[in-house]
């Protein structure tokens, strides 16, 4: 066994790490205010990269529950490897797509805390 420190889990601080590496990662995020996002979660897997035939899929498997679908295709892109906060925050302002810079800048200021 390992002494380093798990990646990819919530810090005591509430900071979320930089690098995303499970659904569980999000968690606080999504009680927080993504879940506003769950009607738009299609336009949100496109802006995270997430190909529009893989949203198909999901929808179909999750019957089109926005939630499930959202949680769906979160952990799509989190599977990719290269999840991190910063790119939820841009996605979720990138006016192409979602364009609530609103609640990016709620999840930013919240989850994207500097330590210093």
């Amino acid at each position: 066994m390992s002494d380093r420190p798990k990646k990819g889990k919530v810090e005591p601080s509430g900071r979320i790490p930089e690098t995303v590496h499970e659904i569980q990662d999000l968690r606080k995020v999504l009680e927080a205010g993504t879940y506003k996002l769950a009607a738009d979660w299609k336009q949100l897997g496109l802006a995270l990269g997430i190909e529009e035939f893989r949203l198909r899929q999901i929808s179909t498997n999750n019957q089109g529950e926005t939630r499930a679908c959202l949680n769906a295709a979160l952990q799509t892109w989190i599977d990719t490897g290269s999840a991190t906060l910063e790119k939820l925050v841009e996605a979720v302002a990138d006016p192409a797509f979602i364009n609530n810079e609103k609640l990016s800048k709620e999840i930013k200021e919240e989850y994207l805390k500097s330590d210093k």
